[in-house]
C-alpha cells in the first residue's frame, strides 16, 4: 500500500513577515491551514504544521500521482486566497514537494521526509508557487 508525503512551504514568507507584520504572518498561516484541512480529509490522511511556514500532509494509500492532484488542488486553493504581498507584487503562494513509497522492512522512516523535501526545494528552484513530484532517478 503505498504512502505519500507532500511538504508545502509558503513563498517568501519571511519577506511577508517583514512587511505585514507577524499578526498578519499568523493570520495568514491559519487561513493557509484551513486550505489544507478543507482538502485532507480522507479517512487516513494527516496535516500538521511542520515549522516556520511548513506543513506536510500524510496521504494513505496514495501514489505519486494521487499526492500530485491533491497537491495541486491545495496549491490553487492557496493562491485563489487572494493574500496580497505588494513586496512580490503578487498574491501569497505556496511550493509543494510530493513523494510517495510502497514501505518495507529495509525503508528508513525519515526517506520519504527527505525525498519529499528534495522535491520541495526542486519545487523553489522552478520558479515557486508549483507542485514537484520526487522521482527516485532524479537522485
Amino acid at each position: 500500500m503505498p504512502l505519500a508525503l507532500i511538504m508545502i512551504d509558503i513563498d517568501y514568507f519571511k519577506l511577508y513577515n517583514d512587511t505585514y507584520g507577524h499578526l498578519s504572518g499568523d493570520q495568514t498561516l491559519i487561513r493557509i491551514a484551513e486550505v489544507i484541512k478543507g482538502v485532507i480529509k480522507r479517512a487516513g490522511e494527516f496535516a500538521a504544521r511542520y515549522g516556520g511556514e511548513e506543513f506536510v500532509a500524510i496521504l494513505m494509500n496514495t501514489t505519486a500521482e494521487g499526492a500530485a492532484f491533491v497537491a495541486e488542488q491545495i496549491r490553487t486553493r492557496v493562491e485563489e486566497l487572494g493574500i496580497e504581498n505588494r513586496e512580490i507584487k503578487n498574491v501569497v503562494t505556496v511550493s509543494l514537494g510530493v513523494a510517495s513509497v510502497v514501505p518495507d522492512n529495509e525503508m528508513e522512516p525519515n526517506e520519504l521526509i527527505d525525498a519529499a523535501d528534495r522535491a520541495l526545494y526542486k519545487a523553489k528552484e522552478y520558479g515557486r508557487n508549483n507542485v514537484t513530484v520526487w522521482e527516485s532517478q532524479q537522485e
